[in-house]
């Protein structure tokens, strides 16, 4: 039960970091503060630093194996984003790197999570 619950926890640590920077994003877009190359490059980046900040979370919420739980966090996450894209858009090949990278960016935040344990 309760690694269900640090689950979740890093899902909606990653939600609402994701939602957060999309929003400000959003605002810098809005008031013309930032270029489309650059505002191109940040909506990139978005989703690999939410990813990196969840498996964080659930590292220093984890006992041990950090990266297998990192692992599953963003394979659970990349499944959902999967089923969103085969909904809504149409199946592209580059997808699945794209997917790739964001597991190894929620691996590598769990890893840096479990090492920065109190």
């Amino acid at each position: 039960m309760k690694y269900i619950i640090n689950i979740g926890k890093s899902i909606l640590n990653i939600c609402l970091c994701f939602t957060l920077l999309s929003l400000i994003l959003t605002s810098f877009n809005y008031f013309n503060i930032l270029n489309n190359q650059v505002i191109t490059i940040i909506k990139i980046i978005i989703p690999f630093s939410s990813m990196a900040i969840g498996g964080f979370l659930i590292g220093k919420l984890s006992e041990k194996n950090g990266w297998i739980q990192g692992l599953f966090l963003g394979i659970s996450i990349s499944i959902i984003i999967f089923i969103l894209n085969l909904i809504f858009k149409d199946f592209e090949f580059k997808n699945f790197i794209y997917y790739i990278i964001l597991i190894i960016s929620s691996i590598f935040g769990s890893i840096i999570g479990i090492n920065k344990k109190d």
